[in-house]
C-alpha cells in the first residue's frame, strides 16, 4: 500500500508537541511492515540547517495563494525506510519558530495549498505517462468534495425482501460491520446515488478469525473466494426480482 502522511511537524526532524512522535514514529512502523510510506512537512529553519547537506532536491514549482503565485520548492530524504519531504518557502518557513507567528494561518494554507497542487501535478505526471505507455492520451480532473452516499428507501427494502428470499433471515445485518452504527457514508458511488436511485450491500469475505486480518485495499488482502458466488447470485436475483415487480 503507498501511504502519504502530511503534517506539520515529525521527530527526528522538528517537534512542539505528541504529533511530532506519532508523525515520526508511526510512518516507520508501517514501512517495517512492508508499506511504501511517505511523509510531507514544511522546511523549517532548524531542519534545514540540521538537515541540509542530506536533502535531495526533487523541483520547484508556483502554487497559487489567493492572487498571487508563490514560490514552492521540494526537497526530500530516505530515512529508516521512509520517504520524507519537505515543502520549501523561506518566506514562510524560515523562522526560528514553528509556530507562533501572526501570519500562520497564511502559512499553514500555503502548505496545505503546496501539498495539494503537488499531488496533483504528480497524479496528472502518472495518468499521461501511462497514457503515453499505451500510445494514447489521458485527461485527469480532480474534484474537491465527495458527497455523502444517498440510500434509496424504497430500493434498500426491495433489497432486504429480495436478500432474505435468497439468503435466509438476517444475510442483510450489518450489525457485525458497523456496530449498529451507520456506515458507508461517503464513496465514489456516491455520485451515481444523486443521479439514479441507490443501495448498496456488503459481501463479507472471512474475518480475522480466520486470518483475513486486511482491508479490501491492502495490497495482503486475502478472500475467501468460496461466498463469490453467493455475490455473483445476490446480484442476479436483486436485478431479476426488481424487475418482475417493476415491469
Amino acid at each position: 500500500m503507498n501511504i502519504l502522511y502530511v503534517t506539520s511537524e515529525a521527530v527526528p526532524f522538528c517537534k512542539t508537541g505528541g504529533l511530532a512522535d506519532v508523525a515520526g514514529s508511526l510512518p516507520q512502523a508501517l514501512a517495517a511492515n512492508g508499506d511504501r510510506v511517505s511523509v510531507i512537512l514544511p522546511l523549517y529553519e532548524r531542519v534545514k540547517d540540521k538537515w541540509g547537506e542530506q536533502l535531495h532536491f526533487e523541483k520547484w514549482t508556483f502554487v497559487r495563494l489567493a492572487w498571487r503565485s508563490v514560490y514552492c520548492g521540494l526537497f526530500s530524504l530516505e530515512r529508516d525506510g521512509v520517504t520524507w519531504y519537505f515543502v520549501d518557502n523561506e518566506t514562510y518557513f524560515r523562522r526560528s519558530e514553528l509556530y507562533g507567528y501572526y501570519d500562520d494561518g497564511e502559512r499553514f494554507a500555503f502548505f496545505s495549498r503546496a501539498v495539494t497542487e503537488l499531488l496533483h501535478k504528480r497524479m496528472t505526471e502518472i495518468v499521461q505517462g501511462v497514457a503515453t505507455a499505451y500510445r494514447c492520451t489521458a485527461e485527469i480532473t480532480f474534484s474537491d468534495y465527495c458527497p455523502c452516499m444517498v440510500v434509496d428507501k424504497p430500493l434498500a427494502e426491495n433489497a432486504m425482501d429480495y436478500m432474505t428470499e435468497l439468503l435466509g433471515k438476517g444475510a442483510m445485518d450489518m450489525t457485525a460491520l458497523t456496530g449498529g452504527k451507520p456506515g458507508g457514508g461517503s464513496e465514489d458511488f456516491a455520485f451515481v446515488s444523486h443521479e439514479v436511485p441507490t443501495v448498496s450491500m456488503f459481501l463479507t469475505a472471512g474475518n480475522a478469525n480466520e486470518g483475513y486480518t486486511y482491508g479490501q485495499h491492502h495490497p495482503k488482502v486475502k478472500f475467501d473466494d468460496s461466498v463469490l458466488f453467493e455475490g455473483s447470485a445476490a446480484y442476479a436475483y436483486m436485478a431479476l426480482r426488481w424487475l418482475q415487480e417493476h415491469k
